[in-house]
């Protein structure tokens, strides 16, 4: 999967949780798809850090809860 990002504001990611990576894709105000990036489980705190307060989207499962519960939040 390639690693791209482009100069649109993302509003939006979406996480698809995997066993030892995850899949970020990315959204912009208009629906498009601004960010595709695969990461490892260990890297997602800060690859998230690097971007903008966005609106964040997860799959529900008893695995994703951990993780997402470390996930800094903004006020």
């Amino acid at each position: 999967m390639s690693h791209q990002i482009t100069t649109e504001t993302i509003t939006t990611i979406g996480i698809d949780l995997g066993k030892n990576t995850f899949h970020l894709i990315g959204m912009g105000a208009r629906g498009r798809i601004v960010l595709r990036r695969k990461i490892a489980r260990g890297r997602l705190q800060c690859c998230l850090a690097n971007l903008p307060v966005c609106l964040i989207g997860m799959e529900v499962s008893p695995e994703p809860i951990t993780s997402g519960a470390s996930l800094p939040l903004s006020e």
